[in-house]
């Protein structure tokens, strides 16, 4: 579509061209046949004088049309994707843009500016060389597949902006326009030598669509570029005067050459979009991939914590009922073991599932309370609150996250207790946050310490317990302080874990 827009604004441009060199035409004739006799003579200086009229911009003009609107396209374009190959191909063009408007400065109304010194001319050439090395490095990726040329290309460019295009200013100041341009014809030369073998050694890659373009557009314009240096060089030193325009046979190939550039680029910008692609679904399916590593781990994780948490509380419900065994309480025994084995089926249902609904926590939690009440002497007293705001079904927890705070309770805070025991279980919606409380009114942390130092136990199921909540909820809190009295006496202890809803 893009080569099609080109094409028709192309012809468009010759079109107009032609019109005026017609309206010319036909002015010098009216003019001629108005001041003349209808003769076969006058009618030949009639056509003399139109064909004057007529050359030797015609063409030229009509090439400089079609470099005009690469250039434009392409530096518009750049705004759009900031690719340098765009940047460096609008600069190859502009050069060649500058270099011929010098042969046809009227159709930019740079007669002043481009007539006047012929070294512009040349530094136009040698700037576009320039823009043609940086464009081939970008375009062909030498820095990968040809590291060697790449730092050959990359050279040249240097010796351009620092010898060449120097060197054809001072040249043109300090010496007669012949012998100054003998020399700026070896400088020519040497680079058309380098473009030559540049090709060739390109063309081992030629399988590839884009090499394959640069180098049929590369060969086009050295070819031409010879061409237009022989008629040139026969025409000064050897007053050999050709019927082709040396500078029309140059445009040729640049045109050749830009066209498939062009396309070249077209395809190269293409096959960066689809490496974008690429590289964007590669990173999806890594994040995927680390994504789903992250959830194994978890599960993974929460299968030992789980494997660590069950047989700690199995071995403390096991030691209930070996103790009724030996106190020959074999009624409290049974009723004890139809309760727990009624729990362990809730426990061995759960223990698949990393996560359970809160209202299935508290049923097990229950049902272990229960248990308990019957190991402790004389019992204690269970309250249960629950805000009816709190959508208990759609809360999801770890299995059996709440044991070790209800253990802790009774058998470090209750147990000791010789008045009545009270153990309150509450749960509150509070802001962002599910708040659960676990409160006794036993002997408070610091004289809990002070006991376990002395036995030298340590308590392992809150601890395990917190890193379970921390797997499911990064944000989770669990803050454990004593309850004082007015008296600011230790009365109990209090669990506070806080569970964000989202």
């Amino acid at each position: 579509m893009t080569t099609l827009l080109i094409t028709i604004l192309l012809c468009w441009t010759s079109f107009i061209g032609e019109d005026q060199y017609t309206t010319q035409y036909e002015i010098a004739t009216a003019t001629v046949s108005t001041q003349t006799t209808n003769t076969i003579t006058q009618r030949y200086d009639a056509d003399t004088i139109a064909k004057q009229e007529r050359s030797p911009y015609g063409f030229q003009e009509w090439a400089q049309g079609i470099f005009f609107m690469f250039f434009l396209y392409h530096f518009i374009l750049y705004f759009r994707n900031r690719n340098r190959i765009l940047l460096y191909y609008c600069g190859f063009v502009g050069c060649l843009l500058i270099c011929f408007m010098h042969y046809g400065p009227k159709m930019f109304y740079l007669d002043i500016l481009l007539k006047k010194s012929s070294s512009s001319y040349y530094v136009a050439q040698f700037m576009a060389y320039f823009f043609y090395a940086a464009y081939a490095r970008e375009l062909l990726q030498t820095k990968r597949i040809l590291p060697v040329w790449d730092r050959v290309l990359y050279g040249l460019q240097i010796v351009l902006l620092t010898i060449y295009v120097p060197a054809s200013i001072i040249l043109y100041i300090f010496l007669e326009d012949k012998d100054a341009y003998r020399i700026i014809m070896v400088l020519f030369i040497l680079l058309a030598l380098t473009s030559i073998i540049y090709c060739a050694v390109m063309y081992k890659f030629r399988s590839n669509t884009i090499v394959r373009l640069w180098v049929i557009g590369a060969a086009s314009y050295t070819i031409f570029g010879i061409l237009a240096l022989v008629i040139k060089i026969q025409s000064t030193f050897f007053d050999y005067i050709h019927e082709i325009n040396n500078v029309a046979a140059l445009e040729v190939g640049a045109i050749i050459e830009s066209i498939c550039f062009a396309l070249s680029t077209g395809y190269r910008i293409n096959e960066i979009e689809i490496e974008k692609k690429e590289a964007e679904l590669q990173l999806l399916q890594k994040s995927i991939e680390t994504a789903e590593l992250k959830a194994e781990a978890y599960e993974a994780k929460v299968v030992a914590l789980k494997t660590q948490m069950n047989p700690h509380f199995i071995f403390n419900a096991l030691n209930s009922i070996h103790h009724y065994i030996i106190t020959n309480d074999s009624q409290q025994a049974s009723s004890y073991l139809i309760e727990f084995s009624s729990l362990i089926g809730t426990i061995l249902k759960n223990s698949s599932e990393t996560t359970i609904t809160l209202q299935e926590e508290i049923d097990t939690i229950e049902r272990y309370i229960s248990l308990e009440k019957m190991r402790i002497q004389n019992g204690f007293i269970y309250q249960y609150e629950c805000d009816p705001n709190v959508a208990l079904d759609t809360i999801l927890v770890p299995p059996l996250f709440l044991q070790p705070y209800i253990e802790n309770a009774i058998w470090h805070g209750l147990s000791l207790l010789e008045h009545e025991k009270i153990l309150v279980l509450t749960i509150q919606n509070v802001n962002t946050h599910i708040q659960i409380k676990i409160q006794d009114n036993g002997l408070g942390r610091e004289a809990v310490a002070k006991l376990q130092s002395k036995s030298n136990k340590k308590s392992y199921g809150t601890t395990i317990t917190q890193e379970r909540i921390n797997a499911v909820y990064k944000n989770a809190k669990i803050n454990t302080e004593d309850v004082l009295d007015a008296k600011q006496n230790t009365c109990g202890t209090v669990v506070t874990i806080l569970i964000p809803l989202s």
